[in-house]
């Protein structure tokens, strides 16, 4: 079983990496968050049915409604490398399911308010800290297929641990919100039945609420 280095361990270093946040109106946090997606059938202009959704869960993929760069999109998972999304890609639409890969990136964090601007080092530590967790779930999903659900119960707990940790050190600043979603979608895999889908669809939310934050 693989032990997992807590993800506070790796924050440092992420922050480390990033730019000093400036103390002006218009400041931001420099932070690069990408992710590599695979999506099924074709982005749209407006929320995708939760019956297209479930039909790729179905499949033991996420499932996820993503919006990004004005489309919506389906995620059926967010993979390591462009190389591991297109491959995924190809076997989908080889099984008859239209699907694509897109690269979402984001850059920078602005800080929105001087509220944000207070909490910047706060700030700066909880994305450092969800982009490490990101990076871990992929390991998590490994040994998940290759070693079983008793194998990797110890990892997934040990990453819904992280995110209650982040919780109880954001309880009243925007990422309370995401952080609450998190900790139940991460407990699913931590004392469930830890099913391929679930991980996937955790990974998802993670990317998105990266993607989508506000710093306020």
């Amino acid at each position: 079983m693989l032990r997992r280095t807590s993800v506070f361990a790796l924050v440092a270093l992420f922050s480390a990496l990033a730019v000093a946040v400036l103390p002006a109106c218009g400041s931001y946090i420099r932070q690069r968050a990408k992710f590599y997606i695979t999506y099924c059938f074709s982005p749209a202009s407006s929320a995708p049915s939760e019956e297209l959704c479930e039909a790729v869960r179905s499949a033991g993929y996420a499932g996820y409604a993503l919006s990004y760069g004005g489309s919506y999109y389906i995620v059926a998972a967010c993979c390591k490398t462009v190389g591991e999304a297109e491959a995924l890609a190809a076997s989908l639409s080889e099984r008859g399911v239209e699907s694509g890969t897109l690269a979402a990136e984001r850059l920078r964090f602005e800080l929105l308010t001087y509220g944000a601007e207070q909490n910047a080092r706060l700030y700066e530590e909880n994305i450092s800290a969800l982009l490490s967790i990101s990076s871990g779930l992929f390991s998590c999903l490994e040994i998940l297929i290759r070693e079983g659900r008793e194998e990797a119960r110890a990892n997934f707990r040990s990453v819904h641990s992280d995110f209650l940790s982040l919780y109880s050190k954001n309880l009243s600043n925007c990422f309370t919100r995401p952080l609450a979603a998190l900790c139940e979608l991460s407990a699913e895999c931590a004392f469930g039945a830890i099913l391929s889908r679930d991980v996937r669809y955790l990974s998802a939310a993670v990317a998105d609420s990266l993607l989508s934050l506000a710093l306020t």
